[in-house]
């Protein structure tokens, strides 16, 4: 051995080179020993040349990596069998690549760790209606066996079936967000869109008796449609709560219509509105005064890519889903959180900052579901005239043939 191979397996600098078996192997690490002896073996089966990488200890305990690379030479006249090779120190190499694997699992754990909060903050958000329905179903159960008179069998029934598909329901969300996590694409089957909403009011319970009516109409066109049936329940579930929580407060009857077109125009009429109300519409035209981004970004949404912030404030709004309005969700998930914990993430200063510099994730945006309807970004001018334009038309096409002369 050279005098390079002898410092790489931690023997004194006076050796002589010379190094037995047992002296070879007492320097190699004990898990690395079986490894450089199959390695050898084959080479001396085989013929060919054997190459292995391994530790060596020195006598204080310090270990090297070793790049070991040789071949048998047979014996012959001038003596007897033995290896030829070459002894590389790889420790540095090595270490940095250790170095390199220990750095990528830190970062994979911490981006498990992070995506966490996003995750639980959907779970919580998408679960609590079912749950919240099953509370209902089970409170109205308690009253029933609580009157007097007696129960009513039916509507005990009409309880537990509501219980039962609420629970159903409460399982499908979270194998959505379990197959989501793991990469898998949902599946679009053919519904019926008038179960869906008699689906998503059966889950809504008695809480829709106590603060408000629910009435919808379906295009016959439409009574069939393509969908993830527990995505567009949910989706219901979520606007039948919002529309129920802004009435919570009123003792008269309200109508809340949403819309960004002129269908939604002529249903609002018809209903009996006087108008529309266009927030998130009209910040998606050629005049906001607001960056690009922020338009492109309400064009390419849907109507998911929102949050509901404040709600555990009772100060409930609606933002566009960014990393600002997911933190804020996380962070108010939290039992004991309060306004001052996320203050410094809502200020209207950063979302202002936004909204001037396109930074996405500079702060807050106001954005309502809405944008799941724009695609475009038109002049005021055009916008309007257009959903008056087709309000027109089918007020006066489609309603108007409703009307019996």
């Amino acid at each position: 051995m050279d005098s390079r191979s002898i410092a790489m397996h931690g023997l004194p600098a006076d050796n002589n080179g010379e190094l037995s078996e047992a002296q070879w192997e007492a320097r190699v690490h004990p898990d690395d020993l079986a490894a450089v002896h199959r390695a050898m073996d084959s080479a001396i089966t085989t013929g060919s040349v054997y190459q292995v990488q391994y530790r060596t200890i020195a006598a204080d305990g310090r270990c090297q990596w070793v790049l070991g690379l040789g071949r048998l030479v047979a014996a012959n006249a001038a003596g007897p069998a033995h290896f030829v090779g070459l002894n590389l120190d790889i420790t540095e190499t090595k270490e940095a690549g250790l170095e390199l694997e220990r750095v990528r699992a830190e970062m994979a754990d911490l981006s498990r760790t992070r995506a966490l909060g996003p995750l639980a903050a959907t779970l919580a958000h998408e679960l609590s209606q079912p749950l919240t329905a099953i509370g209902n179903f089970a409170g109205g159960l308690r009253r029933s066996f609580e009157k007097p008179e007696g129960h009513d069998l039916g509507a005990v029934i009409r309880a537990i079936e509501g219980i039962d598909r609420s629970a159903f329901h409460a399982g499908e969300v979270v194998r959505r967000l379990r197959d989501h996590t793991q990469g898998s694409s949902f599946e679009r089957r053919i519904e019926s869109l008038r179960s869906m909403f008699e689906e998503a009011a059966y889950l809504c319970g008695d809480a829709m008796a106590t603060n408000g009516s629910l009435d919808y109409q379906i295009d016959p066109a439409a009574e069939f449609v393509l969908v993830d049936r527990v995505q567009i329940e949910q989706l219901l579930l979520n606007l039948i709560r919002n529309a129920r929580e802004a009435m919570c407060d009123s003792d008269a009857p309200r109508r809340i219509i949403i819309t960004a077109d002129g269908r939604g125009l002529a249903a609002a009429l018809a209903l009996g509105a006087e108008g529309i109300n266009m927030g998130t519409r009209f910040c998606a035209t050629i005049e906001a005064p607001i960056h690009d981004n922020v338009k492109q970004l309400i064009v390419s949404s849907d109507e998911r890519d929102t949050n509901l912030i404040f709600r555990s404030l009772h100060n409930t709004a609606r933002v566009g889903k960014n990393s600002v309005s997911d933190k804020v969700v996380e962070i108010l998930a939290k039992p004991d959180a309060r306004f001052e914990d996320v203050a410094h993430l809502v200020r209207g200063a950063q979302g202002r900052g936004l909204l001037e510099t396109g930074d996405l994730n500079a702060g807050l945006f106001w954005a309502g579901q809405v944008q799941g309807l724009i695609h475009d970004i038109p002049s005021c001018a055009d916008l309007v005239s257009k959903i008056v334009r087709d309000a027109e038309i089918i007020i006066r096409s489609r309603l108007a043939d409703m009307v019996v002369r």
